[in-house]
């Protein structure tokens, strides 16, 4: 997410938003607001490091050490309210469906499409590391009676 450089003139750190993405999506937009308007960028730099951001990085850094949980509540809440979640992966794919179940131990979501809820074939599982984008929509996605 970050590198620190010091050499003998100055300090700083420079950024890899690739990274943030995949492992910290969520706390992007706090250390975006903090770095003002060098933004994070993928190999930018910022010499000025404020207490806010260092509180951002920390919070980023949290989310990243346990990626996995960051989905979690959000993934059982939707499945809970029966709505669908538009998810993104790492490797582009993207998912507007249901949530079939939450596998917290062993680090998997299984997603459906309603229509077929009873046909495994229409399931998919998905390791929670690999989710880069996760939103919880206001529509209805319960399994068709």
């Amino acid at each position: 997410m970050v590198t620190i450089w010091k050499d003998t003139r100055s300090s700083y750190l420079q950024f890899w938003r690739s990274v943030f993405e995949r492992r910290a999506p969520r706390s992007l937009s706090a250390v975006e607001a903090a770095t003002g308007e060098a933004g994070v960028r993928q190999g930018n730099v910022v010499y000025e490091v404020s207490d806010e951001l260092l509180a951002a990085l920390t919070a980023a850094y949290e989310e990243a050490a346990t990626g996995q949980l960051a989905w979690s509540d959000d993934l059982k809440f939707a499945q809970q309210a029966g709505v669908a979640v538009d998810v993104r992966l790492f490797d582009g794919q993207r998912f507007q469906t249901g949530v079939a179940d939450v596998d917290d131990e062993n680090g998997f979501v299984s997603l459906y499409r309603p229509q077929h809820f009873d046909d495994t074939t229409t399931r998919v599982r998905i390791r929670l590391d690999d989710i880069t984008s996760l939103t919880v929509t206001d529509i209805q996605w319960g399994p068709i009676q």
